[in-house]
Order: C-alpha cells, then structure tokens, then sequence
C-alpha cells in the first residue's frame, strides 16, 4: 500500500513540474522544490533579504532550497517590441541614473534554444537579484527574477540557466 501511494505521488509530483505553465511552451521546473504556499515565500524573502524581491508579483514563484525564483508570461503587441540590445541599453542607462548606494548591476544577452533573453544582475551587500525577460514571438514573452545570498550563487545561477535552457517552445513560438 505504501509502495503505491510512493508511485502515485511520484507521477503526479513528476506532472506537476513539466506543467504547461507558459503560453510559449512547455516549462520544466527544477526537480528540488520546496513545496510551500506563496505566503510561506514572502514570509522566507522578508526574513532573509533585505530589499525588495525580484519575483514579487510573478504568477509561478517557488524556492528551492534559499533561492527564490519565479515567472510568467507578458504581453507586449509586436507594435510597441523593443530590441534586447536597446532595452539593456536603456536599463544600465537608469541604474547609471539613480546610482544606489553600494548595488553594482550588469545586464547580458543570452540565448538559448533559439530564444534570446536579456538578464539583468543586481547585487548589493552579500544578495543577488536578477530578472530576465526573452524577446517576444507574436507579441509574448517570459520574464521572471530570481533572488539569493552570495552563498548560493552557484547554484542559483545553474537552476537559472538549466531552467532557460530546459523550455520547450511551441512550434509557432520559435
């Protein structure tokens, strides 16, 4: 009777993380999730790092152990798409502006599967916040954030790439 109840949630654990969470495709989350409520999320986010959060407002957040991670789709109509290179431009361009004591930020490029995302590193003190959003297909996109300490960099920065390069894109998407 254990055995089965062992499989069955296995199956249906091992569903939930290549659910279709994103219009563009098919998201495999990572396999080590904490399985807690978004409130349990904010409540870990307040009590360890000190400025505001990256995934705050993201439909799909989750945290693996001390990392937080989330994202969601955008709609951005192909009239008003904007190009990676000028968005990073103008991004580093404003936090040149604003110039926040002690947070030094870069941006990059990178692609993967054929689709580009633009992400954005944020570090202050000993805490890493980077958002990312991919360039839009017929006017859609994914964007989302990740946040985590200096200790974890390694792995925060695995699970965010493992993460781009593991969406399979629809057909039309691509």
């Amino acid at each position: 009777m254990r055995i089965t109840i062992t499989i069955i949630a296995s199956i249906f654990l091992s569903t939930l993380q290549d659910a279709p969470l994103s219009k563009l495709g098919k998201v495999k989350l990572p396999a080590r999730l904490d399985h807690v409520s978004v409130e349990q999320i904010h409540a870990f986010e307040e009590a360890n790092f000190k400025h505001r959060p990256t995934t705050r407002g993201l439909q799909h957040i989750y945290k693996t152990e001390n990392i937080v991670f989330g994202f969601e789709d955008f709609d951005r109509p192909e009239k008003y798409a904007v190009s990676l290179e000028n968005s990073k431009e103008r991004m580093l361009g404003e936090v040149e502006e604003i110039s926040v004591s002690g947070m030094t930020v870069t941006a990059e490029i990178v692609e993967y599967n054929s689709k580009r995302f633009l992400i954005r590193k944020a570090v202050r003190d000993d805490e890493f916040y980077y958002s990312f959003f991919s360039e839009t297909t017929n006017g859609i996109g994914l964007r989302g954030g990740i946040q985590f300490k200096k200790v974890d960099q390694k792995n925060a920065e695995k699970l965010l790439g493992d993460f781009l390069k593991n969406i399979q894109y629809k057909k039309e998407s691509q």
